[in-house]
C-alpha cells in the first residue's frame, strides 16, 4: 500500500486501536489545514475517510462523499456465481474494483439507473410479474413480458448506438466483441422459449456485455484525454462505479479524469492526510446478493488465486465464450449407455428402426448404406447422399467397432418409420411438445455443452413415443428398459435443478414457430408444414455432428482461425451460434442450388477438413484436398469435384470415428419454408469472380487457407 510506515510498530498498533475507537480523528489534520487557494483539493486528500474494519488500512475519497465501499483486498481471492446469477464483490459492474490501465474502463461502468433509457441493464425481472410462460412450447417455458422485454432492447439498442458513434473498433477491439454479444442474447431474449432462470441468466449475459460497453463508451469519450493532463480537474462523475487504488500516480489520473476513486493507504499515512469527513462503509453482505445459485451446474468456482488482474481477465473470458458458437467440447456424453451384449442400435436410416441381428457379409460383397425418401422426409443435399452412398459398412474399420451409436437429436427418418397415419401424427405432435426442452439443453449456453448429451436411436423413440420427459419405464424384463434408461437420463439432463420443466401437456397443442401444429393430411400445405419439421431436427442434427467430428480431427495453431473457418461453413450472421437454427437457412450454405453461391461454404469446408488428422488407419485425407488454389479460380467442374471429394471424406470419416455416418444436411423443396414462419434474413454471399464462368474465394477464406 501507499505510504511509509513512518512510526515504531507499538505506536501504529496504538494508532489503530485509538482510530477504531475514536475515527474522526482522521479529520485532524483536515480540520487544521482547510482547503483555502494555497492548499486546494488534491488527489491525495479525503473528502470522507474510513478506517477499515479488520486491517490495518484507511480508505477515503478526494472526489465522492457517500458511504464507502468496502474493497475486496488480500492477496487471493475466489470467484464464484451468486443466486443472482451475478459474481458478488468480485464483479465489476456492480462493485467498484483496484484499478488498472487493462481494465480502465471497468471504473466507467454506469450504476444502476432506476429510470431513463439503460434502466433495462439493471433489470431483475420478477418470475410472478414479468415472466410470461408459454404451455405451447413446454411446462416451465417462457420468455420476457413484453414491457420488460422492451425495456432491455431499448438499453441494448442505445448501447449499440452509441458504440457506433464514439468508439471506433478499429482502435477498441472490445467495442465489436461486445455489441456482437448484446445482439446475440438480444435474440435468445426475444425468441427462445426458456425457463425462468435460463432467460435470467441469458438476460445477464446481456447486461454485463451492454454494461461493459458502456464502460467503454464512457472511458473513451469523456475519460482518456483527461488521464494524462497536467492541471485541469473533471468535475466528478457519481453515476459511474469508480475505482480503488493504493497508487499515487493512479490517485492523480483518476481524480483528473472526473472517475470516482477512492484511494487506500496505511494506517500510519493518516498523520500525514487531509481527511474532511467521516462516513461509513457499505458492505458488499447488505447491499449484494451473495448467496450460493440454487442450480448445482451452476455452483462452481470461477477464479481462484492471486487478487490481480487475472480476475478481471477471467470474467472477460468467461462472458466472451458463451457465445463461442462452436462449442468445440472435447468428448460426448453418453446418457446410460447400453449393457454389455446388447444388440447394436441402428446406425443410419437405411437400417430398419427395429433392431435386428447382424447378417453375415458375404464373400465378396459391400455393404453401403442407402438414403430413404418419404414425403415428409426434407431430402438431403445430392452431393451428400452419393457420398453416403459410397461409404462400406465394415464396423471393423472403425475406430472402436463396438462404439455405442448416439444422436444429439432423433435421427431424421424417425419421421417416416409407422405405418399409419395415426402414428405419423403421434410421431410429429409427440416431437413438438418435447422439441424446445430438448433444444434448451443443446442451444443454451447456460445449461450444457452443445449436443453434449447424446442417447441412442431406440430411446429417441422411447421417448418420442410417450412425448413426455416424465418417462414411463417399461416392465421389468422388457426389451425397451435398457433404452428407457437413456431416456430418463437425458431428462434428468434437460431439467438440470428445475423439476418443473417439461414437455407440453397431452391436453395442449404444441406450437410450431408461434402457430399451432395440427394434424390434417388433408390441408395443402400439410407435406411442406411436416418436412420444415424433419428439416429442422436435420440440419441441427448435421451441424452438431459436424461439430463433434471436427473437433476429434481438427489440428489448429489458433483456436480464433479454427472457429472462424468452422463458422464460414454455414451461411449465418456473426450474432448467431451455429446451433442457432432457423427455417431462413433452409437452401443455403452448402445446401445452395447456384454453385458459385455454394463455393464459398465448400471452400470453407475444404479448409476446416484439411486441418483434420485421421485416427484410422484405414482412412487418410486426400491430398488433392491440401492442394493450393488454382491461380484463375475454380470453374463449376473444379468445385463439383471438390465437393464430391469432401463429402465423401466427411461422411467417411464420421463413420469411422463414430460407426454410424453422420446426419446430411437437408434441403426443402423450392420456394423453401413458408415466409410467414421465417424469421431469419441470411447474409448475403460476396460473389468473387475472377472471369466469368470460374469463382474466387475471397480475402478472408485466403487468409483462413493460409493458417496453420
Amino acid at each position: 500500500m501507499s505510504g511509509a510506515a513512518g512510526m515504531s510498530a507499538s505506536a501504529q498498533r496504538e494508532l489503530i486501536k485509538k482510530l477504531r475507537k475514536y475515527p474522526r480523528e482522521l479529520m485532524k489534520l483536515g480540520s487544521r489545514m482547510p482547503v483555502s487557494q494555497t492548499h486546494p483539493l488534491t488527489h491525495l486528500d479525503g473528502l470522507v475517510a474510513a478506517v477499515h474494519p479488520d486491517l490495518d488500512f484507511f480508505i477515503c475519497s478526494p472526489n465522492m462523499t457517500c458511504p464507502i465501499p468496502l474493497p475486496q483486498l488480500g492477496s487471493n481471492v475466489v470467484v464464484s456465481m451468486c443466486d443472482d446469477l451475478r459474481f458478488g464483490a468480485s464483479d465489476p459492474i456492480q462493485w467498484p474494483q483496484m484499478w488498472s490501465m487493462d481494465h480502465a474502463h471497468l471504473a466507467c461502468i454506469p450504476r444502476i439507473q432506476q429510470d431513463g433509457p439503460l434502466q433495462g441493464l439493471w433489470l431483475d425481472p420478477s418470475i410472478d410479474y414479468d415472466f410470461v410462460v408459454d404451455i405451447t412450447v413446454g411446462q416451465g417455458l417462457g420468455r420476457l413480458a413484453p414491457t420488460p422485454l422492451e425495456q432491455v432492447a431499448r438499453a441494448a439498442e442505445v448501447t449499440k448506438e452509441e458504440s457506433s458513434r464514439f468508439l471506433d473498433p478499429t482502435e477498441v477491439e472490445q467495442a465489436s466483441i461486445l455489441t456482437l454479444l448484446v445482439d446475440h442474447f438480444l435474440h435468445i431474449l426475444r425468441t427462445r422459449g426458456l425457463t425462468y432462470r435460463r432467460t435470467l441468466l441469458n438476460l445477464r449475459y446481456l447486461q454485463r456485455a451492454a454494461l461493459e460497453l458502456q464502460g467503454l463508451i464512457n472511458f473513451n469519450r469523456f475519460v482518456l484525454e483527461h488521464l494524462d493532463a497536467d492541471s485541469v480537474v473533471r468535475p466528478v462523475e457519481t453515476s459511474w462505479m469508480g475505482a480503488f487504488t493504493d497508487n499515487p500516480e493512479h490517485m492523480a489520473r483518476l481524480f483528473r479524469a472526473g472517475v470516482p476513486v477512492w484511494t487506500i493507504w496505511w494506517i500510519s499515512e493518516s498523520v500525514r492526510t487531509r481527511c474532511f469527513g467521516v462516513v461509513g462503509l457499505e458492505l458488499a453482505a447488505e447491499k449484494l446478493v451473495l448467496a450460493e445459485p440454487r442450480e448445482f451446474n451452476l455452483r462452481r468456482i470461477l477464479y481462484e488465486g492471486q487478487n490481480t488482474n487475472a480476475v478481471q481477465d477471467t470474467i472477460y473470458i468467461w462472458l466472451t465464450s458463451r457465445m463461442t458458437a462452436l462449442a468445440l467440447h472435447t468428448g460426448v456424453s453418453v446418457i446410460a449407455p447400453r449393457p454389455a451384449g446388447a444388440p447394436p442400435a441402428p446406425s443410419t436410416s437405411s437400417r430398419p428402426t427395429q433392431s435386428r441381428k447382424q447378417e453375415k457379409k458375404k464373400a465378396g460383397t459391400v455393404r453401403t448404406f442407402k438414403q430413404p425418401y418419404h414425403k415428409y422426409l426434407a431430402t438431403p443435399v445430392r452431393s451428400w447422399i452419393r457420398a453416403l452412398e459410397c461409404v462400406e459398412e465394415d464396423d471393423q474399420k472403425c475406430v472402436d467397432p463396438k462404439a455405442h451409436l448416439v444422436f444429439a437429436l432423433p435421427r431424421p427418418d424417425i419421421f417416416a418409420s409407422a405405418a399409419t397415419n395415426d402414428k405419423l401424427a403421434l410421431l410429429f405432435t409427440n416431437w413438438l411438445r418435447l422439441r424446445s426442452p430438448v433444444l434448451s439443453i443443446i442451444q443454451d449456453t447456460g445449461s450444457a455443452d452443445y449436443g453434449k448429451h447424446r442417447i441412442s436411436h431406440q430411446a429417441w423413440r422411447l421417448l418420442i413415443h410417450q412425448g413426455t420427459l416424465d418417462v414411463v419405464m417399461p416392465k421389468e424384463g422388457a426389451k425397451e428398459g435398457r433404452f428407457a434408461d437413456e431416456a430418463v437420463g437425458l431428462a434428468r439432463a434437460i431439467r438440470q435443478d428445475e423439476p418443473g420443466l417439461g414437455a407440453v401437456p397431452s391436453d395442449v397443442t404444441p406450437s410450431w414457430y408461434g402457430q399451432p401444429f395440427r394434424w390434417d393430411p388433408t390441408d395443402a400445405g400439410h407435406e411442406a408444414l411436416c418436412r420444415e419439421v424433419v428439416w429442422e431436427v436435420a440440419h441441427l442434427g448435421f451441424v452438431l455432428d459436424f461439430m463433434l467430428l471436427d473437433a476429434r480431427l481438427a489440428k489448429w495453431s489458433k483456436a480464433e482461425s479454427h472457429e472462424l473457418a468452422l463458422r464460414q461453413c454455414f451461411r449465418t450472421t456473426v450474432d448467431r451460434s451455429l446451433v442457432d437454427v432457423d427455417l431462413g437457412m433452409a437452401n443455403t450454405g452448402l445446401a445452395e442450388v447456384d454453385w458459385v453461391m455454394r463455393a464459398p461454404f465448400v471452400y470453407a469446408l475444404k479448409i476446416v477438413v484439411s486441418h483434420w488428422s485421421m485416427r484410422s488407419p484405414h482412412q487418410a485425407i486426400p491430398t488433392s484436398i491440401a492442394m493450393p488454389l488454382p491461380k484463375d479460380g475454380y470453374t463449376q467442374q473444379e468445385m463439383d469435384e471438390l465437393e464430391e471429394l469432401l463429402t465423401r471424406t466427411v461422411v467417411q470419416a464420421f463413420y469411422t470415428e463414430f460407426r454410424r455416418p453422420p446426419v446430411l444436411p437437408p434441403s426443402l423443396p423450392q420456394p423453401g419454408a413458408d415466409p410467414a414462419r421465417v424469421h431469419f434474413q441470411p447474409p448475403d454471399v460476396p460473389r468473387t469472380h475472377s472471369r466469368p464462368g470460374q469463382w474466387m474465394p475471397t480475402t478472408l477464406l485466403r487468409d483462413l487457407a493460409s493458417q496453420d
